[in-house]
């Protein structure tokens, strides 16, 4: 479900850029575009909209301008956020919104570096902020204890394996042993035999 529609896109345009809402050109490049989505990922979430200039005006997106080419450049950000592109119409002109949901327990970056939005602009982030994002959680210790306990089992069976293996290796090391033993007797036997006759 999208937020923006041609019903209330006026009331984004006029709030003005914000800690969630930022406004680009309709030619804004793609790594100007990522950055954004990566700063408002590892802050609260928020709204980027393409084609829309302070305090310009409405100036659209270019007709080839596609909401696939936005997608895959967004889709190469590494810890690929949550997020929803579409276009809306307004004033005879498309802009193209893309909605970003705020990350849970994780970090984007973009260009190997980690950006959050401290009022209407994107900042690399502090290592304070950093290590607020990434402190252990009960969901972490419990994702870690399913993980610990799954291992366990899977240690425990393949103990059983190896315990298996050992056994019918043991027993086959006796039979083959066994089975050498009569054979060198036969030819031992047969060898006497054949020793006498000739």
């Amino acid at each position: 479900m999208t937020t923006i529609n041609e019903q209330n896109i006026r009331s984004y345009l006029e709030r003005g850029e914000s800690q969630t809402l930022e406004y680009k050109s309709g030619t804004s490049s793609l790594d100007a575009i990522c950055k954004v989505v990566a700063s408002f990922a590892n802050a609260e979430g928020g709204i980027l909209i393409l084609g829309f200039v302070e305090p310009k005006g409405i100036v659209g997106v270019l007709p080839d301008r596609k909401l696939s080419t936005i997608d895959h450049a967004i889709s190469h950000l590494n810890s690929l956020p949550t997020f929803t592109s579409y276009k809306v119409a307004c004033d005879d002109k498309e802009l193209i919104i893309i909605e970003v949901q705020k990350n849970q327990n994780t970090l984007t970056f973009f260009r190997n570096t980690l950006y959050t939005r401290v009022g209407d602009a994107c900042v690399p982030m502090r290592t304070a902020d950093i290590e607020e994002v990434c402190k252990p959680t009960p969901q972490t210790f419990q994702s870690l204890i399913g993980a610990v306990s799954s291992m366990n089992q899977s240690m425990v069976s393949l103990n059983a394996k190896i315990a298996d293996y050992e056994d019918s290796l043991a027993k086959s090391d006796r039979k083959n042993f066994i089975t050498g033993l009569i054979t060198g007797l036969f030819f031992c036997v047969l060898g006497v035999v054949l020793g006498k006759i000739f």
